[in-house]
């Protein structure tokens, strides 16, 4: 690449640069990204597993491991882009106005991240596995400082949302999970393979397989834990 390209590695003197700047709770993010909702998807009909069920008060067992799979974070640059600029200087970059005008989409390696920012300054985030999304808003901060906005600080960055998953180590029997608690759990065969339930505390949007994997959205990794250690007695009934 050309000499003139932004550099995907950073120096740790420049990174000192990059302040995070919290969102204290009497500010609001109006104007610059809706709030995604873990139950965005949730039909109006289907009751909350723990609205009128007795779930789990004991731990998982020891050989339960539950690790996280993506992490969604926000933040904001403080400073409006030309996308078009900014992804001829940065390396796996994609700038394509007939997919969105306003947006442009980079890739990270370290970690492994999948951004997408706008051209007024807001980003998001899909950091995968265990990375960590502080140094990914902090490299991306470099970046877009390197590519002449030297003013770009990282400012109202957030933990959206997280999933993880866990291995039940058992077969889980769907179709008659769903007979006994129709009201709580929705398993339509013949367009998901998955039987997805509904945690209010903590708010959680759990999906079961047959197999025995569970995959749990919500706002950080301790409520995915928690909801998934709720919900095992119930799985473990209709184990094979």
């Amino acid at each position: 690449f050309p000499s003139s390209f932004a550099d995907v590695d950073d120096d740790g003197q420049e990174e000192e640069q990059v302040v995070f700047k919290g969102l204290s709770d009497s500010q609001s993010a109006a104007g610059d990204a809706e709030q995604i909702s873990i139950f965005k998807s949730k039909p109006a009909d289907l009751a909350m597993v723990d609205e009128d069920m007795m779930l789990s008060t004991e731990p998982l067992p020891e050989g339960i491991a539950v690790t996280p799979v993506f992490s969604w974070v926000y933040f904001r640059l403080c400073s409006e882009l030309d996308l078009k600029s900014v992804s001829c200087k940065l390396r796996n970059a994609e700038y394509n106005p007939r997919k969105g005008l306003h947006r442009m989409h980079l890739r990270l390696l370290k970690p492994a991240t999948d951004a997408t920012v706008w051209s007024k300054g807001t980003v998001h985030c899909c950091v995968k596995g265990d990375g960590d999304g502080q140094a990914a808003a902090r490299r991306i901060t470099r970046l877009v400082q390197k590519c002449g906005y030297p003013d770009a600080t990282c400012k109202s960055f957030r933990l959206m949302k997280q999933k993880v998953k866990a291995d039940l180590f058992f077969p889980v029997r769907l179709e008659a999970l769903a007979q006994k608690w129709s009201r709580h759990v929705l398993y339509v065969p013949d367009v998901c393979c998955a039987a997805s339930l509904y945690i209010k505390h903590p708010q959680c949007h759990l999906q079961v397989w047959h197999t025995g994997k569970v995959t749990a959205i919500a706002e950080n990794f301790e409520a995915g834990k928690e909801a998934i250690r709720r919900v095992y007695s119930l799985l473990r009934e209709f184990s094979l």
